[in-house]
């Protein structure tokens, strides 16, 4: 999925230039520009960007968990995020239920939700 600038292995730095895409089609984007990454069946994955716009590409949230930053958190088995991203996190539940900027909801797992709490909350 990712390449990087430089780094054909390990993490990437948060504001590290990669190229996503499958083929033809291909987008160049900071990481810090990805808001989400979702899968979407089998080995393809949607990356939203800041600005709305989705890319799709082949991949898995189990390599970019291993790539991406620390700004990057894990929400469910399915969906990646960028804390900074985030705009609103309702705690008032069992599940966390994040609003990202451009008004999606994430609602974190259970298992998730615990961890997001032990590592951001206060």
């Amino acid at each position: 999925m990712m390449q990087s600038n430089g780094h054909n292995s390990g993490k990437l730095a948060y504001n590290d230039i990669i190229v996503l895409g499958d083929g033809a089609k291909s987008c160049v984007l900071k990481v810090c520009d990805i808001s989400s990454i979702e899968v979407t069946g089998g080995n393809y994955m949607s990356v939203k960007k800041t600005d709305g716009e989705s890319v799709t590409t082949r991949g898995s949230l189990a390599r970019c968990e291993k790539r991406l930053p620390w700004q990057f958190f894990r929400a469910s088995r399915q969906q990646m995020i960028n804390l900074a991203d985030v705009s609103k996190a309702n705690l008032s539940f069992r599940k966390i239920i994040l609003i990202m900027r451009g008004g999606d909801s994430v609602s974190l797992s259970r298992i998730q939700s615990k961890l997001f709490r032990k590592q951001y909350c206060f």
